[in-house]
């Protein structure tokens, strides 16, 4: 069992072999191919198992929490719900093989829906929320005073889903969070401010390019 990250998930999805359809992928991949009538049943499973480590309300999974079943590059991608009523777009994927190479192998908990979200920026220094500009964030990030209250400032997407920077003496520090605390990943030492400013730009845009700046390491957090 290994919970993928954002990263991971996309190389696992970019580059592959060629995919039409489901409309959460397509916004990752540009193309998908949804399948039909196929058996989730070793992916449920596999999802109820990593259910308890990923911070979701304990529940018995139904193969109709099975929202689609995407193939990629030999893959299946398995898309379950999270939530039985809230946030329909959040889903645990898990991922399988299909050339038999074993049962399901890897998930994320992922909300399909953020990169849809324009996001909100939330910087307490300069008594700032409201809606995220280029303007904004290139006004307020490195001008934060490491001896303010609140020396932070966080971009987000989602509920949950956010990209989020504390200015400290030595720099900034960096973290990323999918959904909840279960995913949550931090830059390991402090970064310059034209960097996080950098990162905080390609997070508004939609790109990836925050993600690939940096080397991400797994908090774990209560």
């Amino acid at each position: 069992m290994r919970l993928l990250d954002l990263r991971q998930y996309r190389e696992l999805l970019i580059g592959r072999a060629s995919i039409a359809g489901d409309p959460c992928e397509a916004r990752w991949t540009g193309e998908a191919e949804a399948i039909r009538d196929v058996d989730s049943g070793a992916a449920l499973q596999y999802a109820a198992e990593a259910w308890p480590t990923l911070g979701l309300k304990p529940r018995s999974l139904q193969a109709r929490d099975v929202t689609s079943v995407v193939a990629r590059g030999g893959r299946l991608f398995h898309h379950i719900r999270a939530f039985p009523r809230k946030l329909p777009e959040t889903c645990v994927v898990v991922t399988e093989p299909t050339l038999g190479q074993g049962g399901c192998d890897a998930h994320i908990l992922i909300n399909f829906a953020a990169d849809s979200v324009r996001p909100v920026l939330d910087c307490p220094a300069f008594h700032y929320q409201g809606p995220a500009t280029a303007a904004k964030i290139r006004q307020m990030i490195g001008r934060i005073d490491p001896n303010e209250d609140n020396p932070f400032a966080i971009l987000s997407r989602t509920e949950g889903t956010y990209l989020q920077t504390l200015r400290i003496d030595e720099g900034y520090l960096l973290e990323h969070q999918l959904v909840n605390v279960s995913s949550h990943y931090e830059v390991p030492a402090p970064v310059p401010g034209e960097s996080v400013t950098e990162a905080m730009l390609s997070y508004l845009r939609g790109d990836y390019q925050w993600l690939e700046m940096f080397d991400w390491q797994k908090q774990e957090l209560d």
